[in-house]
């Protein structure tokens, strides 16, 4: 009798496991695309452990979007998706796709894992999480997924993401930001701190920068550098990409800011008992300085160069071909112009 009964037994065991993998609905977004519903985990902390991890592996890509609020846990929501041609590639790709939320000793690590080599396509299909996590203010941030678009919006104590190949944009650190993309945007807004940020062949934006002690290090290549706002001291580069610098309050010791086949732009609002060198290879730099300025200006430009100082009241220490010494007031500041190839320096003076 209970031989008979085993096969039955097993079948209904067979179509419950079944159910339980069928359980997670997978519908169809757009053309190609397929997605679970939202999946969501939570951890609560406490000060001492506000720190936030987030780890993928190269075989995932998607988005990270990250918002601190006045709370005491750590939330991710997110939803697994696969981009194929076939709805039954794709639930086979998503189940293949791990999500894990888990706390450590020193806070909360999220972990995106997927196969090694990977069951898709990888020139014709992917495997992707979207993920939105809420942290509590002042959380720090350590991100190591390298194809995955990053949005964040702080108050963070700090924000890490040494080596991507996604789109970036962070604001609200009030303590170091590391942040190193490739071939993307990088944006960011209201820094202060230790700041070292690069990208290349896409546009760098900066906007609200303080950097009181270290001086913020911002590069580029083949991509133009716009900073709005920044106070303190700068060491800027860039290789065949325009750099354009306002409202600039330079403090502290010696402030960079170096291209090489683009111009520079530079607006100075005010000035003190610091060093600004900009220096070119072969385009011009235009600098805008305050009319009562009180700083000593050196510069110098290639055999076909020219230098011109308009709206400003100075005294011409040295006057040749190819360099100019002119002091304005006292002289208490320094700006050194310089342009080794071809390429003109412009002083403005205005209200």
């Amino acid at each position: 009798m209970n031989v008979k009964r085993m096969p039955i037994q097993i079948s209904l065991l067979f179509v419950l496991l079944l159910g339980n993998v069928c359980a997670q609905e997978i519908t169809k977004e757009s053309n190609n695309l397929y997605s679970t519903g939202e999946l969501s985990a939570s951890v609560t902390i406490d000060n001492s452990s506000n720190h936030l991890q987030i780890e993928s592996v190269p075989q995932l890509q998607g988005s990270i979007r990250i918002v601190a609020e006045n709370i005491q846990t750590i939330e991710a929501i997110y939803r697994k998706k696969a981009r194929t041609s076939s709805r039954s590639r794709a639930i086979d790709y998503i189940d293949l796709i791990r999500v894990s939320v888990n706390s450590t000793p020193q806070g909360v690590r999220i972990l995106m894992h997927a196969p090694n080599p990977v069951r898709w396509d990888p020139d014709n299909e992917a495997g992707l999480v979207e993920m939105e996590i809420s942290v509590p203010h002042d959380c720090q941030v350590e991100i190591e997924a390298a194809y995955f678009d990053v949005d964040a919006t702080g108050p963070f104590s700090e924000m890490s993401i040494p080596a991507s190949l996604g789109r970036i944009q962070v604001s609200d650190v009030n303590g170091k930001t590391m942040i190193g993309t490739t071939n993307q945007r990088l944006t960011v807004e209201r820094l202060s701190g230790e700041i070292d940020i690069s990208t290349s062949n896409a546009k760098l934006e900066a906007f609200d920068i303080k950097s009181l002690g270290k001086p913020a290090t911002i590069r580029n290549q083949v991509g133009d550098i716009n900073i709005n706002g920044v106070i303190g001291s700068v060491n800027v580069k860039n290789s065949f990409g325009r750099i354009e610098i306002e409202r600039f309050v330079p403090m502290g010791g010696k402030n960079f800011v170096r291209g090489q086949s683009a111009p520079i732009l530079m607006y100075i609002d005010s000035i003190r008992a610091a060093e600004v060198i900009v220096r070119n290879q072969n385009e011009d730099i235009e600098i805008m300085v305050p009319q009562n300025i009180s700083v000593e200006l050196s510069l110098a430009v290639g055999d076909d160069g020219r230098i011109e100082a308009s709206n400003l009241e100075f005294i011409a220490d040295i006057v040749q071909q190819n360099r100019l010494i002119l002091r304005s007031a006292e002289g208490a500041a320094r700006i050194a112009g310089s342009i080794r190839g071809e390429g003109n320096i412009y002083i403005t003076g205005v209200d």
